[in-house]
């Protein structure tokens, strides 16, 4: 292996693990790409450097699996190097395409609202609707849970012997019903 594979590679992990602490992953770099992946492309039209970004982080994937899977010389060059370098740098910076697709979209108050996440305007709504889905399924589970533990003085903790003993008398009663 080249030493200037061996840089590319050192540096390459380095972003990697950036990603992937970022991501809660193993894979770093494939989640990030996974998530320009996933963005509406309106979104990556506010994002001037998108599609040079996505290529390039596409072809540094591709090199690094080609130089750890392949026993032939690989294309790596100085190039290739210094854009693994500068995304590291951009990361840190946080001028990576998806921070500056965060930010874009936060100056223009768009930034998306996930199901489980709570905002002010999601409770405001739900409040207003009454009684939702999402709030039916919490109560029942409070109240299942809340059942279970009144009939059995369960707790997490010792659940299963009580299980147990449901079981059991579930079994005899199966038996002397036949």
């Amino acid at each position: 292996m080249r030493n200037i594979e061996m840089q590319f590679l050192d540096e390459y992990k380095r972003v990697d693990n950036i990603c992937a602490d970022m991501y809660s992953c193993k894979n770093g770099i494939s989640a990030y790409l996974a998530q320009m992946d996933d963005t509406p492309d309106e979104d990556r039209l506010l994002v001037p450097s998108w599609d040079d970004d996505y290529k390039a982080l596409r072809r540094l994937r591709w090199l690094r699996n080609y130089i750890t899977h392949e026993a032939r010389a690989s294309d790596c060059d100085e190039a290739d190097l210094n854009n693994i370098i500068s995304f590291h740098e951009r990361i840190l910076r946080q001028e990576d395409s998806l921070s500056l697709l965060y930010r874009e979209l936060l100056r223009l108050n768009r930034l998306p609202v996930y199901e489980d996440e709570e905002t002010p305007e999601t409770e405001a709504k739900e409040e207003a609707e009454g009684d939702t889905e999402k709030e039916n399924v919490k109560r029942i589970k409070r109240t299942a849970l809340s059942f279970w533990e009144l009939i059995s003085g369960a707790t997490a903790f010792n659940l299963l012997p009580s299980m147990v003993f449901i079981l059991i008398v579930l079994v005899l009663l199966l038996l002397f019903i036949k």
